[in-house]
């Protein structure tokens, strides 16, 4: 992966351009020869085929679902039936029941329905494995691509790298690109044999080659890397300012709602949220002449339910394969006190509550959750057996495995200077203090109440994706030797809310910065 200091010493270094520049200074004749091109676009729709209802100020309304996705996305074609492409960012498997149950072929047949003109995959595309997405996709009626994915021993792309669009009189180019922590967001052997390639190593390669050949009107980098926030991390926006030859990065996998599309440098940076809550707008005006991006706009639209009519093909669809699983998914097994809310990469009361069931019922020291894993927030009152599958849909089992309280005090340190994703842990209270610096943070740790023992071997309890990454999440050095268990996670705890009716949603701090206090 290309460094910070690289990324600053390239983009010092480019003469960044627009082409025609803004729409503002085009002169008469150069004006005259642009022509338009309407992307219409989404990303992470984590196989919400059905509506779901949201709150604001109070009041509730539906969003989004496969059907109401279908009727915004062929209104805003029909716009510009001739000027306009279609383009999936990524992750359109797992978040839901149907999709689990069957392995992704949901989420395929009502892709055909939609038809895409071009789809990059997403990490969840792989967490039923290579094979099955292989198998999968043989039943597809549109196009993958993707550029940084290869087979390890070949160095050959898994997918085609890109795909040229002819549309309103423009040649267009569309590239895909993949994540690099691949390997880290899914469990390693679902990817096994597989490698992605940096960035910048293949938009070198690629760029040129498409120049050269395709002599295309525009490029577009359709990407699931996101907007990462992270100063050490490579991602559309750092991408934009190193290639300003490409017109627009169309993104997913962060699952950022960009309202008012970006341009810093370089092209422009779209990206419509996650599951189907929004369909993607963005106008580009291009100079064939000079392949250069003139001007731009953009925007979201709310895909509000009840304001259009269905796709009726679609939502015939979506009926069929819920039906059978209905009954089963809409029973209420409990019911939830105070609203469970899922955050990413801090600790939650959901977090709280998986792992101290996760302790109790298998009898061991320690419990962890990871917070990707938890996929759904739940408003107080009842709770069915389909809440539960989708704030828990991965269908993970759980495994146990052994750490001293040595390499324990590791973990934590690891932990709190968040070098890897947030964990909630059950069992474990950890004293910091978050102004000094690494190696010296940690002030008490106690294991089930008691000091912790430096050479004492803890029974831990996680989910098998989380004991696969135990590097990353924890900078665990030595291989563990982890033994399974016969539960699954989603049946796990839908068994534990049958048992005690009631949850609290209270929610336990175990990691506490006692800095904060002083």
């Amino acid at each position: 992966m290309l460094t910070r200091l690289l990324s600053f010493l390239v983009v010092l270094s480019l003469s960044l351009h627009s082409g025609c520049g803004s729409s503002s200074a085009v002169r008469k004749d150069v004006s005259s020869r642009c022509k338009t091109l309407k992307i219409i676009h989404w990303n992470d729709f984590h196989a919400q085929n059905e509506t779901r209802v949201l709150r604001k100020d109070g009041k509730s309304y539906r969003v989004g679902g496969a059907a109401v996705l279908k009727a915004y996305i062929d209104s805003l074609r029909n716009l510009a039936p001739n000027h306009s492409i279609l383009l999936y960012a990524g992750d359109d498997f797992q978040g839901t029941p149907i999709s689990s149950l069957t392995k992704g072929r949901s989420q395929i047949l009502l892709m055909n329905q939609i038809k895409p003109d071009a789809v990059v995959p997403g990490n969840h595309e792989f967490d039923y494995g290579k094979e099955n997405f292989a198998a999968l996709l043989t039943e597809a009626n549109y196009d993958v691509v993707c550029a940084n994915l290869v087979v390890a021993k070949t160095g050959e792309p898994l997918f085609p790298p890109y795909k040229v669009i002819e549309r309103g009189g423009l040649k267009i180019v569309v590239i895909g690109l993949i994540t690099t922590d691949l390997p880290v967001l899914t469990i390693p052997e679902n990817v096994a044999g597989l490698e992605t390639k940096d960035y910048g190593v293949v938009l070198s390669k690629y760029l040129p080659e498409i120049k050269a050949k395709e002599k295309p009107d525009a490029i577009i980098v359709l990407s699931h890397i996101g907007l990462l926030n992270k100063l050490d991390y490579i991602d559309d926006l750092t991408l934009s300012r190193i290639y300003p030859e490409i017109a627009a990065f169309i993104g997913g996998h962060s699952h950022t709602p960009i309202f008012e599309p970006i341009r810093k440098g370089g092209g422009v940076i779209a990206q419509a949220g996650s599951r189907g809550q929004y369909v993607g707008e963005l106008d580009l005006v291009i100079d064939p002449v000079g392949d250069s991006l003139v001007s731009f706009s953009g925007k979201l639209i709310e895909t509000f339910a009840d304001s259009v009519a269905p796709d009726s093909r679609v939502q015939a669809m979506v009926d069929s394969m819920e039906a059978p699983i209905k009954k089963m998914m809409d029973e209420e097994i409990g019911a939830l006190k105070a609203d469970w809310k899922s955050r990413f990469n801090e600790s939650t009361n959901i977090g709280t509550w998986q792992t101290d069931v996760m302790r109790e019922e298998l009898k061991v020291d320690i419990a962890i959750q990871n917070s990707g894993g938890i996929r759904k927030s739940l408003n107080a009152g009842p709770i069915r057996v389909r809440d539960i599958w989708e704030i828990s849909p991965f269908g993970n089992s759980f495994v146990l495995f052994g750490v001293t309280g040595k390499e324990l005090r590791s973990m934590l340190e690891w932990q709190i200077d968040g070098r890897g994703e947030f964990c909630d842990m059950s069992g474990v209270v950890c004293k910091y203090n978050g102004a000094l610096p690494y190696g010296k943070r940690i002030k008490e740790i106690t294991v089930g109440g008691k000091p912790l023992e430096e050479e004492k071997v803890y029974v831990v309890a996680t989910n098998n994706y989380a004991a696969a990454q135990l590097n990353a999440l924890f900078g665990l050095q030595r291989e563990v030797k982890v033994k399974g268990t016969p539960y699954i996670d989603h049946d796990f705890f839908v068994e534990a809310v049958r048992k005690r009716k009631v949850v609290s949603g209270e929610k336990r701090e175990w990691l506490i910065n006692v800095a904060k206090d002083k």
